[in-house]
């Protein structure tokens, strides 16, 4: 009798461990299928579909790891973290990440790969938000872990070094941002190939961060070995291949080297137009490059029309009172100045200071220059004082931006 029950016993616990088992399997299926559903809302931008499938995922998470701090609940916040982050909705995206890698530091250890993924997810959250301080430490710790785990040429650890020159490049740190570009290019190379469209787009950035410091002879090959590569790997019209034109471009005019930088330009903006349509605002910033151009060998006529054109694309694209709208009215109050119409260049230069000012403290660059600019011109039609209070406020300005850094490269070419 006792073995005939020892056996009810023992077969009922089986029953029990297969349910368990099977009830375990369909939850998991349930909660892929959920996670599956929602990436691929997401890439076709169904987004309250995204949003219903992933917190879906995440309460079948919750059902097959009731304390809430295993591998599904982690991948289930972290499609959470990248749901917000696109949706622009960051205070709940940083939310999500910091559960996340709560999680994976306590799972897996605070050196872990996986918890340089999560801390990556979080400094991109952080860095959008300008929290640039915190975002640079996070990018630092991920290179720790990746550096000592996976090696210094490993693709994850060179696209951490992109990354933090990335943020390097938004706080107008050029210097540093060239540095970490660099570190990039060797490891890309070695696993990509030389020809690579990444090794590309790093060697463009490093170019960029050559111009942004006026090393224009550093410049040159780096943008030139750039735009090869795009060019043979992307064709003569992309996008990108326009990008390093640009950039050439800029590096040709501040070599005075106009004709040139007529050529480049202008091709710019065949590529640009191809691809966007005649009224985007990515084609307004390479008619400003281009009446940048005309500017700088005095062709004035030929520069007020393309800032003009530039001028109406914005308004109707991003509004009468956007910070880009200032900036070209800016710089078509500097070729108005020239053409001698000062009267009209004061109204430029006075609407676009009232933009600026109504951005809060954004632009602190391109609104100092502004400020300079008039004040020069009030000097011309004998306003010494207001010239004077003009010329403070734009020195005053110019003291903030090492508490906005992102503001530094704001003046500079489009």
């Amino acid at each position: 009798m006792y073995a005939r029950r020892h056996a009810r016993i023992r077969t009922g616990l089986l029953i029990v461990l297969v349910w368990v088992s099977l009830h375990g399997c369909a939850a998991e299926g349930q909660w892929r299928r959920a996670l599956e559903a929602g990436d691929q809302a997401m890439r076709e931008g169904r987004w309250d579909e995204a949003q219903q499938a992933l917190f879906k995922a995440q309460q079948q998470a919750l059902q097959l790891e009731p304390d809430h701090d295993g591998p599904y609940m982690a991948a289930s916040v972290d499609r959470l973290c990248h749901f917000f982050y696109r949706r622009g909705r960051y205070a709940e995206a940083e939310e999500q990440c910091r559960r996340g890698l709560e999680i994976r530091e306590q799972r897996v250890g605070l050196s872990h790969p996986d918890t340089a993924t999560s801390l990556t997810h979080l400094a991109n959250v952080l860095q959008v938000q300008q929290q640039y301080v915190q975002a640079e430490g996070l990018l630092k710790r991920v290179l720790m872990i990746r550096t000592e785990v996976l090696g210094a040429g490993n693709p994850d650890t060179a696209n951490t070094w992109v990354q933090l020159g990335d943020l390097y490049r938004e706080t107008g740190k050029s210097d540093l941002a060239r540095d970490a570009y660099q570190r990039a290019l060797a490891p890309l190379e070695k696993m990509l190939g030389s020809e690579h469209p990444r090794v590309a787009d790093v060697l463009n950035m490093v170019g960029e961060m050559h111009l942004a410091v006026a090393a224009y002879d550093q410049a040159r090959p780096s943008l030139q070995r750039a735009l090869t590569i795009r060019e043979k790997a992307l064709g003569p019209n992309h996008l990108a291949v326009a990008s390093t034109l640009n950039n050439f471009g800029m590096v040709l005019m501040a070599e005075g080297q106009y004709e040139s930088a007529e050529s480049v330009h202008q091709r710019v903006l065949e590529i640009v137009e191809f691809h966007k349509g005649t009224q985007d605002p990515a084609v307004a910033a390479s008619l400003s490059n281009l009446a940048r151009v005309y500017e700088l060998q005095g062709l004035y006529s030929k520069s007020e029309l393309l800032h003009r054109q530039a001028l109406d694309i914005r308004e109707k694209a991003l509004g009468a009172s956007h910070p880009q709208v200032a900036r070209t009215l800016s710089s078509l109050a500097d070729v108005v100045v020239a053409e001698g119409r000062l009267a009209e260049a004061q109204d430029q230069y006075k609407r676009a200071i009232r933009i600026y000012e109504s951005a809060k403290g954004q632009y602190q660059a391109a609104h100092a220059k502004t400020l300079k600019n008039y004040a020069a011109l009030l000097k011309r039609r004998q306003q010494p004082e207001e010239a004077a209070r003009l010329e403070q406020q734009a020195s005053a300005l110019l003291a903030q931006i090492g508490k906005n850094p992102a503001d530094k490269v704001a003046a500079g070419p489009e």
